[in-house]
């Protein structure tokens, strides 16, 4: 069953021109890796790309040929990158690293957080950051969608919608 998207807002439905915004998850630089998202898609749809620390700090240790292919296109594909909340225990959201959280974020971290999987703070942290921004989520991990459905349900997009936007300019 497809999820309706028609309440998440896209330029064509405004009368002014608006770049799209953009958070992709870590699991979104694998499709591109893999070769399941075409980088040039990307590259010539007009939005900006988010990121947070947590995910250059998850990356930069990621070991091997692969970990290099990851950052190299986490660094290629990103526009911008946004300070984590902070968190202990969270590496690139600790000290030096993490942005004190604002009140929004937090109430967001923690409604997030109740809908997904325990101990996976680097996903609730960089979907906080983004839907108290109004950047979208884009994901392909399932129980983040899942969460992201039952708090911020026109927050996100999936891989197969993101890609579908994708090939829809």
């Amino acid at each position: 069953m497809r999820r309706d998207t028609s309440n998440i807002i896209s330029p064509t439905s405004l009368s002014w021109d608006m770049t799209e915004e953009f958070m992709l998850d870590s699991n979104m630089f694998d499709e591109v890796v893999d070769g399941n998202i075409d980088q040039s898609l990307l590259q010539n749809y007009d939005a900006t790309y988010y990121v947070t620390k947590v995910q250059r700090r998850e990356l930069e240790n990621a070991s091997g040929t692969r970990g290099q292919e990851l950052l190299s296109k986490f660094e290629t594909i990103a526009d911008e990158e946004e300070h984590s909340i902070f968190a202990f225990g969270v590496e690139g959201a600790g000290w030096g690293d993490g942005a004190w959280a604002s009140e929004e974020q937090g109430k967001a971290y923690d409604k997030i957080q109740e809908e997904h999987a325990p101990g996976e703070s680097e996903d609730v942290n960089l979907s906080a950051v983004a839907v108290t921004q109004g950047i979208t989520v884009v994901t392909a991990d399932g129980r983040l969608q899942n969460a992201l459905e039952r708090t911020y349900p026109s927050q996100y997009l999936t891989k197969d919608e993101f890609i579908s936007k994708l090939n829809s300019n």
